[in-house]
């Protein structure tokens, strides 16, 4: 069986919620560079038309909140298009999370990074074929 880009392959415990109410102001702005350098985007020639980068910021009590699934394509985002990740059980496979949209399939992925240390406060998730161009280039 083939895998398929862009799909949520964890259990996922949502909640339909509102959205979450930390300031988002900075995760927000920080987006919209990146989707204007097409880091962030989606486009029908690449990975198969489904949205692709993401990005999330740590919250209190374990938590961090995450651009929602599917959300590369919008020009713009909104509080509403960002979801709390509540709990996550990384062995498991499961992920509890609370907001008006399903997390980003990558959330596993951020609630790892943020395991590794207490210091990091953001993960951004972008998509830069020529960042791979040229560490190729080199040798990397």
């Amino acid at each position: 069986m083939a895998e398929q880009e862009g799909v949520i392959k964890y259990r996922l415990d949502f909640e339909h919620g509102s959205a979450p109410d930390e300031d988002l102001a900075e995760l927000i702005v920080c987006r919209a560079i990146l989707h204007g350098l097409d880091m962030i985007g989606q486009h029908p020639d690449r990975y198969g038309g489904y949205g692709y980068g993401n990005l999330s910021r740590r919250a209190e009590g374990g938590a961090f909140l995450i651009s929602a699934s599917q959300t590369g394509g919008l020009a713009e985002l909104g509080p509403e298009h960002f979801t709390r990740v509540c709990e996550v059980d990384i062995e498991g496979n499961r992920v509890r999370a609370r907001g008006p949209l399903p997390p980003s399939s990558e959330a596993l992925t951020h609630a790892m990074i943020y395991r590794l240390d207490r210091a990091i406060s953001c993960v951004l998730h972008v998509h830069e074929p020529r960042l791979w161009q040229h560490g190729l280039a080199r040798g990397l």
